[in-house]
């Protein structure tokens, strides 16, 4: 098994691994496992997010879907902002 060593750790870091290692009953070195095990093993939502924000920046992708969100619910026209469309309960009429 791999080593890892971490030089000028934060103290305050330190601190509350240990603490969480004391409370879920495990070494310290069993803790720093279980949480990047935790945040490693959920990259599938980090590249759908990114994806999202990608598509997002481009304002053509970003009135499509303002579009979209408007039709969902059940607007005719289209706004001209998210904050029209979160700001209007659905079925209400537009501007």
């Amino acid at each position: 098994m791999a080593r890892l060593y971490l030089p000028n750790f934060p103290d305050h870091l330190h601190r509350k691994l240990k603490q969480r290692a004391k409370a879920s009953g495990r070494t310290l070195a069993a803790e720093v496992e279980a949480v990047l095990r935790e945040v490693l093993e959920r990259p599938v939502i980090e590249k759908g997010l990114q994806e999202t924000l990608h598509f997002l920046h481009s304002p053509k992708n970003a009135s499509r879907l303002l579009t979209a969100l408007a039709r969902a619910r059940g607007r005719s026209t289209s706004p001209t902002s998210s904050r029209e469309i979160f700001s209007k309960k659905p079925g209400s009429p537009g501007r």
